[in-house]
């Protein structure tokens, strides 16, 4: 028998687990555009299928299992499927190879409309393709006779497609949703239904997004823009989470509720730019001018095969930003009617809506709660169109600007007057901040279910209204527990208001604003006031423990940092670790919220922190930040190039030579701007001895930290964040 079949009796004994126990080795399997379809083809790398469908053939993927496609332009003539799925703890996942961009291209499938790509299976994964140009839809889950549970279809931008771009649902009976359990994140659509880019048609147009006979799905993250029919639209469904999206610019409707239930809609970014290719004659009147998509709509439309239709009721709408819709919120009365039941639409902000901002037909409603929102028009334009019955309706404790709502939306707990917002009229969240001072701050009225704001970021007690606390008080928190724990004193007033507005100015900028924080601690630390106080190296690390945990330290981690600043770790490196302490970390975001940022601005934060030990300019960051995204829609190597050079660029500035670094210094530098943490003892003491003992230059060390796979991990990072020039 040959030797490379002998097994040792461990190898065997494993195999005979696998067997009894039922479980597989996970394979991986490759399709290619020079690949073959072949009965016999293997699908190995060497030899990768041609279609995507094909690897699903039975006897192929299976749970557990990867499909690579491989980089390149896959011209179809044929509907792809996912026939196969995974299982709970081992789903099937289908994505581009490392590295490489693949492009679905449906122009030449049937002219009857198929999907380019159709998940029938359940535990799939669909991660990062680019699908276009569909005579159909581009990408949907829409399974024969058994439900598609637990997939996710994330990362992918589709446009360009004559009907939905992501469409997900079936009904297979009357009375069964077989779609459940669904994430769709992080996807970008745009260009889509094509089919009635005329604009000529009066009704049923496909939704950009679109979830209809399904339950328990996430619409998390995505943007949805440009598109001749609804933005993200949610029919017949139950439990349908819709947050963090951006969506504007589409045709008629950027959200839509249609025959939805208990469906939450938080946190959005809805608006129209005025784009009026996707404007919507609303009333079908000759000489009528066109208006933008409202906000939000809420309706229950009639169709011939929903025999007992899901009603809208109990949808929450919380947190979003609405700018520039035709009406921030409204509901029709068209078909099916039956009214609003049991909204609750609060802490939404919602600023210059074109023809109202919240518009209600006549109907039956019931038990509707508008609070804390923050409403501002321009012009003229009223708040509220509200006829018929409005006993339905309670409003309270929100904020009017440009006018008063009609008597039945007013109540003695509202406020009037400007908001202070940081940049009204923007199209960005930060745009929206409540600026220190605002007479809307802690105006509002707690409410049960709403703790955080739109940067998820706690309420205050009692609230703010409108989508964002304003950040004053969390900041003055911080800052004077630094002022405490590091210098033993209460702030001065300039010391305060100068370290808010850097925060300020950081967050306004879309920058993590816990960065500002970071930089804040390491000035403190290095302030004349705090060395002047000569610490020994136990106190410095007793002063470290009181700042960022807030505690005495226990006497092992003392005597542990104690130790490594004896052996000659740099002060700077022991205040990283703590600075990026799991602990600290925590702390800070239950003071203000996930503040975070897309990757490429970290990347240009960290060199001004780890370099120069100080916040960017605003000049500074859009110059550095706008040759990074240029360099970020390229791929891996312009961005390495990119950092490579800015890396350079700025170690041998002016600003950087005069802070007169030594080695230790240099090392500690290194590990800050390039992998944002402080250095393990071991790592730093190699880098350090290799630089003293002159096996490495400054140079050829920094090299080293850029193509690390810890560094070209973040490189990857920034890759999938997405080109936005």
């Amino acid at each position: 028998m040959p030797s490379r079949f002998l097994l040792r009796p461990s190898t065997l004994l494993g195999l005979l687990i696998l067997l009894f126990s039922g479980a597989a080795a996970a394979r991986d399997w490759f399709v290619a555009p020079n690949g073959s379809d072949s009965w016999n083809a293997s699908g190995s790398i060497n030899a990768p299928f041609a279609s995507i469908s094909r690897a699903f053939w039975s006897g192929y993927a299976g749970p557990g299992d990867t499909v690579y496609v491989r980089g390149g332009t896959y011209w179809l003539n044929a509907p792809q499927w996912v026939s196969v799925g995974g299982a709970a703890a081992a789903p099937l996942t289908l994505r581009p190879y490392p590295n490489e961009t693949v492009i679905l291209d449906g122009a030449g499938l049937p002219a009857t409309g198929p999907a380019v790509l159709t998940v029938l299976a359940s535990h799939v994964i669909v991660d990062g393709f680019t699908v276009r140009n569909s005579t159909g839809i581009g990408i949907q889950i829409w399974p024969d006779s058994t439900p598609a549970e637990n997939v996710v279809i994330r990362n992918n931008t589709v446009h360009g497609c004559q009907k939905s771009g992501i469409f997900i649902g079936h009904k297979l009976d009357q009375t069964t949703t077989g779609v459940r359990n669904i994430q769709i994140t992080g996807n970008t659509l745009y260009h889509n239904v094509q089919e009635n880019r005329a604009r000529t048609w009066t009704s049923n147009w496909h939704p950009a997004l679109g979830i209809l006979y399904s339950q328990d799905v996430s619409v998390h993250g995505n943007r949805v823009y440009e598109n001749y029919g609804e933005g993200i639209s949610v029919m017949q469904s139950r439990r349908i989470g819709v947050s963090r999206n951006v969506v504007h610019d589409n045709y008629s409707v950027n959200l839509y509720i249609d025959g939805g239930a208990e469906t939450r809609h938080e946190a959005n970014l809805v608006y129209s730019t005025g784009q009026t290719d996707y404007f919507r004659d609303f009333y079908h009147t000759p000489g009528k001018v066109p208006l933008p998509a409202s906000g939000i709509q809420i309706a229950n439309e009639s169709w011939p095969e929903w025999t007992t239709p899901i009603m809208a009721a109990n949808n929450v709408i919380i947190n979003n930003i609405f700018i520039g819709n035709r009406a921030a919120l409204s509901y029709g009365n068209y078909q099916n009617g039956g009214g609003l039941k049991s909204l609750r639409f609060a802490f939404n902000t919602l600023y210059a809506q074109v023809e109202t901002a919240l518009q209600v037909d006549p109907d039956t409603h019931s038990d509707n709660e508008f609070s804390n929102n923050i409403s501002v028009q321009i012009d003229g334009v009223p708040h509220t169109w509200l006829s018929g019955d409005v006993s339905g309706f309670r409003f309270h404790h929100n904020f009017w600007s440009g006018g008063a709502p009609q008597p039945v939306a007013r109540s003695a707990s509202d406020q009037y007057g400007d908001p202070s917002f940081n940049r009204p009229g923007g199209y960005t969240a930060a745009d929206y901040i409540l600026l220190p001072g605002s007479p809307a701050v802690a105006a509002g009225q707690t409410l049960t279910g709403v703790s955080q704001d739109y940067f998820a970021k706690s309420r205050q007690t009692p609230p703010s209204p409108g989508a964002s606390e304003s950040l004053e008080l969390a900041y003055n928190t911080l800052i004077d527990h630094y002022y405490m724990a590091i210098l033993g004193r209460a702030p001065d007033a300039g010391g305060r208001a100068h370290w808010g507005n850097e925060a300020l100015r950081m967050q306004i900028a879309g920058v993590d604003v816990q960065e500002a924080f970071r930089v804040m601690a390491g000035w403190f630390f290095r302030s004349p006031e705090y060395l002047a106080k000569q610490t020994g190296d136990e106190q410095y690390a007793a002063d470290l423990y009181r700042t960022f945990f807030n505690r005495q330290p226990d006497s092992g981690g003392l005597s542990f940092w104690v130790g490594q600043l004896a052996q000659g770790m740099p002060r700077s490196l022991v205040l990283y670790a703590f600075l990026f302490s799991p602990e600290f970390t925590g702390y800070m975001q239950n003071l203000l919220g996930n503040t975070g940022s897309r990757s490429e601005v970290y990347a240009v934060v960290d060199f001004y922190r780890g370099f120069l030990n100080r916040l960017p300019d605003s000049a500074g960051l859009d110059y550095w930040l706008g040759r990074f995204r240029a360099a970020q829609c390229q791929g891996a190597a312009a961005i390495n190039a990119e950092v490579e050079t800015i890396s350079r660029q700025f170690i041998a500035g002016a600003e950087y030579v005069q802070r007169n670094r030594n080695n230790s210094d240099y090392v500690a530098d290194l590990y800050y701007a390039f992998l944002r943490r402080g250095a393990e003892p071991q790592g730093f003491q190699y880098w350090l001895d290799q630089l003293n003992s002159g096996a490495l230059s400054r140079d050829q060390e920094r090299l080293a930290l850029l193509q690390s796979p810890e560094f070209q991990g973040r490189v990857q990072q920034i890759i999938q964040q997405g080109c936005l020039l």
